[in-house]
């Protein structure tokens, strides 16, 4: 990841949960911010929680890329004129990804296992997130 990139989650999971799932991988970290649903239920949806990270952390759809394994990750993206990239680990699958109503932008991966990247080289994942 390019020196500059910063790195957000966006789970459907409560952010609280999210938070603690990452903290205890050991994973905090590598994250800028982490985000999920809220018990309010203002950004229960994809879209609006994208829209809401975009906003929070004044970033500019053109520049970032959403990374996800399941239709709403990618609808979200697009919802918010993102780019995203479809990857074939963990709930989602293939066919949810090419399903999708809107394929325009979507880069499918065929990686099966998520690799994390430090500086020092790949960071192992013993479990899924």
């Amino acid at each position: 990841m390019h020196k500059n990139a910063r790195l957000f989650l966006a789970t459907s999971k409560r952010a609280t949960f999210a938070r603690t799932i990452i903290q205890n991988k050991g994973l905090g970290a590598l994250f800028n911010g982490i985000y999920g649903s809220t018990p309010a239920g203002n950004i229960d949806h994809k879209p609006e929680l994208i829209a809401h990270i975009m906003t929070e952390n004044g970033l500019v759809a053109d520049r970032c890329v959403m990374v996800g394994g399941r239709k709403f990750d990618i609808t979200g993206a697009h919802a918010n004129r993102m780019s995203a990239i479809g990857v074939l680990w963990g709930y989602g699958k293939r066919d949810e990804l090419e399903q999708s109503k809107d394929l325009s932008g979507l880069y499918l991966t065929l990686l099966r296992k998520p690799r994390l990247w430090s500086a020092k080289g790949p960071i192992p994942i013993k479990t899924a997130i």
